[in-house]
């Protein structure tokens, strides 16, 4: 039995454009949000926990880069694709225990967590940048 998608060849070049394009649109959207919280810590909270599905479905995105196949449990995901792209997968985890309620900052520590999230993002960005751009 033939598979109907085991044909489709995808075009590498265009796939990391789009992956960039996500990437960007949805760091953008993040930090406007961000500035919309007004440093309100349960906003925030929810803000990361709204975002984390979609980031860490780009980043899988970002493993298919190094990987033609990727791990279907998100933790793994972010494991794998560490030992590819230097970036802090902490944060990541970190807001994935805020959003199952199994973890949360103390009081004053979750500015500093979106940071991280932030900063981890924007590491994974400048990564799948380069890999379109090297010579930038």
């Amino acid at each position: 039995m033939l598979l109907p998608l085991a044909e489709i060849k995808i075009d590498m070049p265009l796939y990391r454009a789009q992956l960039e394009r996500e990437l960007k649109t949805r760091l953008l959207l993040l930090r406007r949000k961000y500035l919309a919280s007004s440093g309100n810590e349960e906003r925030i909270a929810a803000l990361m926990v709204a975002s984390v599905s979609t980031f860490m479905v780009l980043l899988r995105a970002a493993l298919r880069l190094y990987n033609d196949s990727v791990p279907a449990e998100k933790a793994d995901a972010l494991d794998q694709l560490a030992e590819h792209v230097k970036f802090d997968p902490q944060p990541f985890r970190a807001v994935l225990e805020l959003k199952k309620r199994q973890s949360r900052p103390a009081s004053g520590e979750m500015e500093s967590l979106f940071g991280q999230y932030l900063q981890s993002i924007e590491q994974v960005v400048q990564v799948v940048d380069r890999h379109l751009h090297p010579s930038s």
